[in-house]
């Protein structure tokens, strides 16, 4: 009875992970009908970023806060050079491809400058955790699924009550109409992917004292993400197979399949997006029980 609890509160951390970046992908694809392949790796950048940000001694919320400032910057930057140059023609995949070796090279780079070993960002909310029925969470963990809410709600209002966002909406429903009405489409796909990127590296910040920043953190959780995003909503021809090919040896370390993402009959596609999720949300688990162990550890040292 105690590991199912266990797990249930897992599923609360990661669950706000996956909602979190999965929101980002939602965004970039309404506005654009194209998606950020590094959103991962912008997600790995916010937490990476954050810790360094700290070690130099800036204080925790104001780091938190640059380094989504940071991945915002870095959303756009995306967008305006490697996205919409390619994304001109019904079915383009131009932008799949600049933004998968984009990402592969973020997280060579990090791993060469910032080193391969994870470390933990300073959190008072990640001291010690607290027991529930005999399972363990640590309070920072709880600010996950909170901020996923307080994303979803905000974006709702967002959407409804802003000059901007219903600009945002129009473009999603009729890119065509909406520039003919005076809303440029461009400028709304580069604020979508900004504001896409900011919320991602925030999932990558609140985790990252319980689960050490570390540049390939965003491996599993970019494409289990996309797995998240309905295949009625995302059918561009080919993006099973292109982000399989180019993510296959990262994946692989994850123990996730690179082969369930190809493209064939719809029902495959399904339960292969199924399994893929499944394999990525038990990697996640094991990191986060594998920190707790760790913490407990330190704690009865002590």
């Amino acid at each position: 009875m105690v590991e199912i609890f266990q797990y249930l509160l897992n599923g609360l951390t990661i669950g706000g992970i996956y909602a979190l970046v999965a929101l980002g992908f939602y965004m970039m694809w309404e506005v654009s009908k194209a998606a950020n392949f590094t959103h991962g790796d912008v997600y790995m950048a916010g937490a990476v970023t954050a810790v360094v940000l700290v070690s130099h001694g800036i204080p925790l919320l104001l780091a938190g806060a640059l380094a989504m400032l940071v991945a915002a910057a870095l959303g756009a930057l995306v967008e305006r050079f490697l996205v919409r140059p390619f994304n001109n023609e019904p079915n383009a995949i131009g932008w799949m491809l600049t933004t998968i070796a984009v990402g592969i090279m973020l997280e060579s780079g990090a791993t060469q400058t910032y080193g391969s070993l994870g470390r933990p960002l300073p959190s008072p909310l990640a001291v010690s955790p607290i027991r529930i029925g005999g399972a363990g969470i640590y309070l920072q963990e709880l600010l996950l699924p909170i901020a996923a809410i307080a994303v979803m709600f905000g974006l709702e209002a967002f959407y409804k009550r802003t000059t901007l966002g219903r600009a945002m909406r129009a473009v999603a429903f009729n890119r065509t109409a909406a520039g003919l009405m005076g809303i440029n489409p461009d400028r709304m796909a580069l604020i979508a992917f900004a504001m896409a990127a900011a919320i991602g590296a925030l999932a990558g910040i609140l985790i990252s004292p319980v689960v050490p920043a570390l540049p390939t953190m965003g491996a599993v959780i970019g494409t289990g993400s996309y797995s998240l995003i309905d295949g009625s909503t995302v059918r561009t021809p080919g993006v099973g197979v292109f982000l399989a090919d180019a993510k296959r040896t990262n994946m692989e370390n994850y123990g996730v399949q690179p082969d369930l993402l190809v493209d064939n009959k719809p029902e495959d596609n399904l339960a292969g997006r199924d399994r893929q999720l499944e394999a990525a949300v038990e990697e996640l688990m094991k990191q986060l029980n594998g920190t707790r162990r760790n913490l407990a550890t330190e704690g009865q040292q002590k």
